[in-house]
């Protein structure tokens, strides 16, 4: 069965975290994912799906892609929130999504800038 016959009813964009100084809190992602499945989600949008997309760095994209594979446990499919205005770019990120787990249980949500 494929992936996106999963990806069905509730799939919120989950937010990153951030400190006012503009670091990203990964602790935060876990019992952020947690309270979103346990509030009915059916898969989850990580890695800027809320705006934030286009300011991560390629390092701070790959790791809430990572910390948030980890906090899903195969619970429910994940989208990585691939939301950059270069297409080089947009594949680095892809390739660094299924690099870190994401391949095999989760799929891509790609925007860019016309």
């Amino acid at each position: 069965m494929s992936v996106l016959a999963n990806l069905i009813d509730v799939i919120p964009p989950a937010t990153t975290p951030f400190r006012a100084d503009g670091t990203i809190v990964y602790g935060a992602v876990r019992s952020q994912i947690d309270w979103l499945i346990e509030a009915g989600a059916n898969g989850i949008a990580v890695g800027g799906s809320t705006g934030e997309g286009h300011t991560l760095t390629s390092v701070e994209f790959e790791r809430v892609i990572g910390v948030a594979s980890e906090a899903l446990e195969d619970r429910v499919p994940m989208i990585a929130g691939i939301i950059v205005n270069s297409t080089r770019e947009a594949i680095k990120r892809g390739e660094a999504a299924a690099a870190r787990g994401v391949a095999g249980h989760a799929s891509t949500l790609s925007i860019s800038a016309r």
